[in-house]
């Protein structure tokens, strides 16, 4: 767990969290029973087959810097989903909702924002 905080946040995410609580960013509140379920999980899963079934607004939003799960991890993962975009966070890590939470938020008003005037333009 220890190694995984580390590679979690790139420099520039430490500087901009410094002041956050320590639990988000240490991942104490977790027991190592639910991480290791987890972890399970992540490695048994393959959803991919259903990501072509979507149809609803996407947006994947990655950071460039991530070590834990590339940046070609989210951009695949886009381009499986019909008409999803990408929002790639530049010098980000694993963490943008907790390092970008204005900019993850702004973004998801956008989104919303598109997606309800796609909605009133098209008839009931």
């Amino acid at each position: 767990m220890t190694d995984f905080v580390k590679r979690m946040l790139t420099e520039k995410d430490r500087k901009l969290a410094a002041g956050l609580p320590e639990p988000i960013l240490s991942g104490s509140e977790w027991s190592l029973q639910s991480l290791v379920a987890g972890l399970a999980y992540l490695c048994e899963e393959d959803c991919c087959p259903l990501l072509s079934t979507l149809a609803c607004p996407t947006l994947v939003i990655h950071g460039t810097e991530d070590v834990i799960c590339p940046l070609a991890a989210g951009e695949e993962l886009a381009a499986l989903i019909p008409g999803a975009s990408l929002l790639p966070i530049v010098g980000c890590g694993h963490a943008p909702p907790v390092i970008y939470p204005d900019v993850i938020s702004e973004a998801i008003k956008r989104m919303v924002g598109m997606d309800g005037e796609l909605s009133r333009q098209q008839p009931f």
